[in-house]
């Protein structure tokens, strides 16, 4: 079951096994966060007391650039070796 909810941006971890390891610059998304939103939930999985960002890494980070406290995320009960396809493929 998966469910959108808005999180705390404290609250949310970048995957320790995701591929994506350099997020590049932020700026262009950072100022498209500023001016229009966020178009696309990030994808996270829960763990004990935070969450792991399986999809929207380059968001997290931008959002939080951007000032943002909270962020609304799409939360799946996965596994670690299913969160992590899920990851490679998007």
């Amino acid at each position: 079951m998966n469910n959108i909810t808005e999180i705390e941006l404290s609250k949310l971890v970048h995957h320790p096994q995701n591929p994506r390891k350099d997020l590049g610059d932020l700026t262009e998304l950072t100022d498209s966060i500023k001016a229009s939103g966020i178009m696309q939930n990030l994808t996270v999985v829960p763990e004990s007391d935070h969450y792991l960002v399986v999809i929207g890494n380059r968001r997290m980070e931008a959002a939080k650039l951007a000032g943002w406290t909270d962020i609304s995320a799409t939360v799946m009960a996965v596994n670690d070796q299913r969160a992590i396809s899920i990851a490679i493929a998007t």
